[in-house]
């Protein structure tokens, strides 16, 4: 498993309670956490100036995570 975290807010749709926004911005690096502690030596990867979509603002860092997840799994014994 490798887990890739955002640095900036959700983009969220006009309207989106701003209360919303706020308490979900303050549990998303927590939630980040307990994923990698789920994992005995999960990477995290900051996708520096990405929001929640990743995999199209970093596709390099998408991508890089995944080859190493797969690599992983093809050298376990």
């Amino acid at each position: 498993m490798a887990v890739l975290s955002k640095t900036e807010p959700f983009a969220a749709p006009p309207g989106t309670s701003k209360d919303l926004l706020d308490t979900l911005e303050r549990a998303w690096p927590q939630v980040q956490r307990k994923l990698v502690e789920l994992g005995n030596q999960t990477p995290q990867f900051l996708a520096t100036g990405s929001d929640h979509y990743v995999q199209v603002h970093d596709p390099d860092l998408t991508i890089g995570a995944v080859r190493l997840v797969v690599g992983r799994v093809h050298a376990e014994p």
